[in-house]
C-alpha cells in the first residue's frame, strides 16, 4: 500500500484526558480476570489504564514506529503483549475475550464486521467511534440491512458521547462510545444464521418499490398479507420501515413456510 494513502488510512484521533479513559474502563465493567484485545495502541494511555485493570492486554498496532515508542514507555508491565499487525489479517482466541477499540474511523466498519462476524466472537467489545457510524449500526434514524443483520446476537448501545476538545488532533466528526455485547442465548439459533443473513440481504437488495414486491417470489400473497397482518406492519411497507423484532419475526414465518 502507498505510504501516503496508509498513513491517511490509519491516522487516529487519540485520547489525552487520562480521568476520562479511566471513567470509560471503569463503565464497561472489566475486571482483573479479563483477557483484553485492545487495538491500537495509539499514544499509550488507553494500554496502560487497561494494564492496570485486566489481567491480560493484547494491544494490536499497524505503525511500527508507535508502536516501538509506547512499548519502551510501559515495557515494566508483565502483562502487556505488544502484536505488530494488521487486525484484520490477525487471528482471535477461541477462549473468552474482550476488545477495546479507539482506532481510524476510516476503517471503523472493517473493524466492526471482524468483530462481529469472527468464528469465536468477543464476549464484548468498547468502540470510540463516529457517531453517524455507531447510529447506522443501532439503526438509526432508521432500520438498515446491518442494524437487522446482527441484531439476533448482538446488542448495541452508545454509551458516551465525547468532547472533541478530549483528542488530538480534534476529530471533525461528532464521537461516541459504543457497546457491543454478544447475546448469551441468540434470537436466531446459530446453524440458521446464514439462512437468516441470506433472508435479509435479499429482502434489502431487491430494490423493488416496497417489501412485498421484493419478497413476491419468497411469499405469496396470502403468506405475506398474513405476515404483515400478525406484525402488524403495513402491506406497503419498505424494509427500513419493520423493527428489528419484526425481521425476526417475520424470518421465524419465512422458515415455517419453508419447512
Amino acid at each position: 500500500m502507498n505510504k501516503n494513502l496508509k498513513s491517511k488510512l490509519y491516522s487516529q484521533n487519540f485520547l489525552t484526558d487520562k480521568k476520562l479513559v479511566k471513567k470509560l474502563i471503569a463503565d464497561f465493567g472489566l475486571t482483573n480476570k479479563d483477557l483484553v484485545y485492545e487495538i491500537g495502541c495509539g499514544n499509550g494511555i488507553i494500554t496502560q489504564a487497561l494494564a492496570l485493570e485486566c489481567a491480560k492486554v493484547k494491544t494490536i498496532e499497524i505503525d511500527k514506529k508507535l508502536l516501538t515508542q509506547t512499548k519502551s514507555r510501559l515495557q515494566h508491565f508483565k502483562n502487556l503483549e505488544f502484536i505488530y499487525g494488521d487486525f484484520l489479517r490477525l487471528p482471535l482466541p477461541y477462549s473468552e475475550y474482550v476488545i477495546f477499540v479507539n482506532i481510524p474511523f476510516r476503517i471503523s466498519a472493517d473493524i466492526l464486521r471482524k468483530i462481529l462476524e469472527v468464528k469465536n466472537s468477543p464476549a464484548k467489545a468498547f468502540l470510540i467511534i463516529q457517531k453517524e457510524t455507531a447510529q447506522r449500526w443501532l439503526g438509526k434514524p432508521k432500520i438498515n440491512q446491518v442494524s437487522v443483520l446482527y441484531y439476533p446476537w448482538f446488542s448495541f448501545k452508545i454509551r458516551h458521547y465525547l468532547k472533541k476538545f478530549h483528542f488530538r488532533p480534534m476529530p471533525k466528526v461528532e464521537v461516541v462510545s459504543l457497546v457491543i455485547k454478544k447475546r448469551k442465548i441468540p434470537l436466531v439459533k446459530n446453524f440458521n444464521r446464514e439462512l437468516y443473513f441470506d433472508f435479509v440481504s435479499f429482502a434489502f437488495n431487491s430494490f423493488a418499490p416496497t417489501l412485498a414486491q421484493g419478497l413476491r417470489h419468497i411469499f405469496t400473497k396470502s403468506e405475506y398479507r398474513y405476515i404483515s397482518q400478525n406484525l402488524k406492519f403495513a402491506y406497503q411497507a419498505l424494509p427500513t420501515q419493520l423493527t428489528q423484532m419484526q425481521w425476526l419475526a417475520a424470518f421465524c414465518l419465512f422458515s415455517r413456510f419453508n419447512y
